[in-house]
């Protein structure tokens, strides 16, 4: 599938990872952005599987993401971060793995980090966060980022 037109007119480069089937549409204002999901996960609700062999950097996960979470299309605000290898072309999309004994919980002093078992991932309390970073230096994958 090919995303045609932004709101502002012009081309989007086609995104491999987006297919027919694994389509959740995102809308906000006259912004209209695709994200590919797969449609086979159920354990977990609002999970982004990653085919790391059809991403091709176009980032538009990221900014998809943003536009979710945090209502602007700025890829420095993401949940997810695209990584680009030595060899050129080739490209990692980083998201949270849910640890179920998450060094980023551990790392943090103020319990603002934790297992959620209703929904089955990580969650972190926004209100209890003291923005000390403990949890970005633990994160072995490198998928906490502050804004």
């Amino acid at each position: 599938m090919t995303i045609r037109k932004a709101s502002i007119g012009h081309e989007i480069p086609s995104c491999n990872a987006v297919s027919d089937e694994t389509i959740a549409r995102l809308k906000k204002g006259d912004i209209s952005v695709l994200i590919p999901l797969d449609k086979n996960i159920k354990a977990v609700p609002k999970v982004i599987a990653v085919d790391p062999q059809k991403c091709n950097g176009c980032r538009l996960c990221e900014t998809a993401c943003s536009l979710f979470h945090k209502g602007e299309t700025d890829p420095a605000l993401s949940r997810i971060r695209i990584i680009e290898w030595d060899i050129k072309g080739v490209f990692l999309p980083v998201l949270c793995q849910h640890c179920a004994d998450a060094p980023c919980g551990k790392a943090c002093p103020k319990d603002a980090i934790s297992w959620n078992d209703d929904w089955g991932r990580v969650t972190i309390d926004y209100n209890r966060c003291v923005s000390c970073r403990m949890c970005e230096a633990a994160c072995p994958y490198g998928a906490i980022r502050f804004d």
